[in-house]
């Protein structure tokens, strides 16, 4: 079953990244908003920006090559 968040849910996942666990700056944010992606309802699907977040440097290396 595929999950999805709606664009205008993304103030919420804002402060949620910045506030929680392993924070994240204000760039880092930006950049992982300019990399997700949006179908024609706005929804975002949560399985890829869960593995887009959590990705460690060698596997976004990996996935490029």
């Amino acid at each position: 079953m595929k999950t999805y968040i709606l664009l205008y849910d993304l103030s919420r996942l804002r402060h949620a990244l910045m506030t929680w666990g392993d924070k994240f700056s204000g760039g880092e944010v930006d950049d992982a908003y300019d990399n997700f992606e949006i179908d024609d309802k706005g929804f975002i699907n949560t399985a890829k920006l869960i593995q887009l977040l959590t990705a460690s440097p060698e596997e976004e290396e990996e996935e490029g090559a």
